[in-house]
């Protein structure tokens, strides 16, 4: 009887499913922090999972912080799920697990210890802590949602419907050139393709000041001894809202730079021009982290 006791109680201890919320501390002296996701890892099923939230631009829960770098945290969950993967090769234990929190301990993305949770289906177990611990609930009456990234989510969703990033476009890719500008859609097709969401229904300031950065990105490119990149395709997806004076200012600047301007109406066609060439070409190299 008690043979049969212990033996459950080892069949438990394998069968136990920890977890680990991902937090994001911008200044380590402040010990302020904001949960950017959770990895769970149940080492009896060698599973692992990880969910992070979507955007760390500037309407995500990530720039609430004072000193929030955007771009850091993005790159930096980008490593952290390459490394779960690397370790995810061997086969997981708990030891394994806590080894890996630990290596984040004094880090600006960190892992908080691992923890217990009873769970037969990991992967909802993974959906519901990221609903409890870390995604914003969202108000009845929400306001309109405004900038950037509604166009940006939009076209994207359109594109993930034609299943171009199975096909090899990127999202968030890194120029190679020394400044390494972020564009949010690229891919190569003999010159580089790239494509940037811009909104005119925010402040004045902050419209010009994404018009701008990606110009200057533009321009980077265009001054780069890469001879696919200097002769590259750029254009923006915007829509009819916001100021028409300050729309038209900004999209003149645009088109001075030969940057096309495209409506994200336009995004089902566009998908369809990219589809062709990305199957007759290889997909782009990988963005480095």
């Amino acid at each position: 009887m008690n043979r049969q006791t212990d033996s459950g109680r080892r069949a438990a201890t394998r069968a136990r499913t920890l977890y680990s919320v991902i937090r994001y501390v911008p200044s380590v002296l402040r010990e302020e922090f904001v949960n950017v996701g959770v990895v769970v890892v149940s080492p009896a099923r060698n599973w692992h999972g990880v969910k992070v939230v979507p955007s760390f631009g500037d309407d995500s829960r990530v720039k609430l912080l004072m000193g929030a770098d955007g771009t850091f945290v993005r790159h930096a969950v980008q490593a952290l799920v390459a490394g779960l993967q690397r370790h995810g090769a061997q086969e997981w234990t708990e030891e394994r697990f806590e080894e890996f929190t630990v290596a984040y301990a004094a880090n600006n993305l960190r892992l908080t210890p691992p923890r217990p949770a009873a769970a037969d289906d990991p992967a909802a177990l993974l959906l519901s802590l990221f609903s409890q611990l870390v995604e914003e609930p969202r108000p009845e009456s929400a306001a309109p949602r405004r900038g950037r990234r509604v166009i940006r989510e939009r076209v994207k969703s359109v594109f993930v419907e034609r299943g171009l990033f199975k096909l090899g476009l990127k999202e968030d890719y890194a120029l190679p050139v020394r400044s390494e500008p972020v564009v949010d859609l690229a891919y190569q097709n003999g010159v580089w393709h790239c494509y940037q969401a811009l909104a005119f229904d925010v402040d004045r300031r902050r419209a010009s000041q994404e018009v701008n950065a990606y110009r200057q990105a533009v321009t980077d490119a265009r001054n780069s001894d890469i001879p696919a990149l200097a002769g590259g395709y750029f254009a923006v997806f915007t829509n009819e809202k916001g100021d028409p004076a300050l729309r038209d200012d900004l999209v003149a600047l645009l088109r001075e730079q030969t940057i096309e301007v495209l409506s994200e109406g336009d995004a089902p066609a566009v998908a369809v021009q990219i589809e062709r060439d990305l199957r007759v070409h290889d997909p782009m190299p990988r963005a480095r982290a």
